[in-house]
């Protein structure tokens, strides 16, 4: 598993939120979706793993080069103005 940070969205939000461009009003580029918080991304496939009985060993590789440095120091997360959604993660994870 790449070292990387995310802002992991419930598919059902991404859903509603395209769902509302589509039918609303041109608005030219639109503000990013994100989750709302930002999470480690080998930490949620453990979780998932441990929740799903699906346990073992997850390796964390850092890639290389500027595209790995940005996958772990943020610069890929949505911006400032970003809309996040309401459903963390962990919340999804126990509604499953």
């Amino acid at each position: 598993m790449p070292a990387m940070r995310s802002q992991p969205v419930a598919a059902a939000e991404v859903g509603e939120a395209l769902a509302a461009i589509a039918v609303g009003e041109p608005r030219g580029l639109d503000r990013d979706l994100a989750g709302p918080l930002v999470e480690d991304m080998p930490d949620l496939v453990r979780r998932y793993l441990a929740a799903t009985g699906r346990g073992g060993p997850v390796v964390t590789v850092p890639l290389p080069g500027r595209w790995g440095r940005a996958l772990r120091d943020g610069t890929l997360l949505a911006g400032p103005d970003a809309r996040l959604g309401r459903q963390t993660f962990a919340e999804w994870l126990e509604a499953r």
